[in-house]
């Protein structure tokens, strides 16, 4: 009986190591003959000048974007993501009657600058929520994404323990961080800005087809609408805003200036 249960044991011992070779030779092959595409994906898509970029450049650029062409996915009437850059800060408000002028039935992200004279302000990006239906246009939504963009970025600065995401671009165009007296400064005044109604919008992604984005392009303070191809999926492109003092090239701004003082703190929500 010993002998019996003794060679059932080594029988099991051996199937084990048997099952584990097979399952080793499996994951191999997988490794090996595992599609291409199956690769995590790669952020290739941006919107936004590059770095040191000419303006004029930019903008050109920006407008060819929104020209279709044969076999371009965009020109089938498609709706495609759009950086939209202001030629200044506008309001909330006047940031959304250009849009819903234009026919701009979604906004996804606001781009939040409140500049300062010879001061490298943060530009705090804020999710935008599709308006409800006691809203007329976009008012609304873009109104409330700046507030609490601003209150969100004031409280991430405060607790950075509670692990919410930073704000700022997804090029690292002024990202707070916990610590930093001179980012804390200019994040409490750009909401000080904003909570008092100030002008605090530099641009905006929308998503919408070709014709209303032309149109956007046409409108008076649109400084440049620069579209991505249809396929592109929201999530998976950088975004780089350009600023309004920009004007030749995007370069860094000069940063050899105070930050005013800052606005009297909100209290997180």
């Amino acid at each position: 009986m010993q002998r019996l249960g003794a060679g059932l044991a080594r029988g099991t011992g051996w199937f084990a190591l048997l099952v584990v070779g097979v399952l080793a030779v499996v994951a191999i092959l997988g490794f090996v003959l595992r599609p291409a595409g199956t690769t995590p994906p790669v952020m290739s898509d941006s919107l936004g000048p590059e770095s040191g970029e000419a303006v004029a450049s930019y903008t050109e650029r920006a407008a060819e974007t929104l020209v279709g062409e044969p076999g371009d996915p965009g020109s089938a009437g498609a709706e495609r993501w759009a950086l939209v850059s202001l030629d200044e800060v506008l309001t909330a408000s006047e940031a959304s009657a250009i849009a819903d002028f234009a026919g701009i039935r979604r906004i996804s992200q606001v781009e939040i600058y409140a500049p300062v004279a010879d001061v490298a302000m943060p530009v705090l990006p804020a999710a935008v929520a599709a308006p409800g239906p006691d809203d007329a246009g976009q008012s609304g939504p873009l109104g409330r994404a700046v507030l609490s963009g601003v209150t969100n970025s004031q409280y991430m600065l405060d607790h950075p323990e509670a692990g919410v995401a930073a704000a700022g671009t997804a090029d690292g165009g002024g990202t707070p961080s916990a610590g930093d007296a001179r980012m804390q400064a200019q994040v409490d005044y750009t909401a000080g800005e904003a909570l008092a109604g100030r002008r605090v919008v530099a641009g905006f992604i929308a998503r919408a087809g070709d014709e209303a984005l032309a149109t956007l392009a046409r409108q008076p303070g649109v400084r440049a609408v620069e579209a991505l191809p249809a396929d592109a999926v929201w999530g998976r492109f950088a975004v780089r805003p350009l600023l309004p003092e920009q004007r030749v090239a995007a370069t860094p701004l000069p940063d050899t200036g105070e930050v005013p003082a800052p606005a009297p703190r909100v209290p997180a929500r």
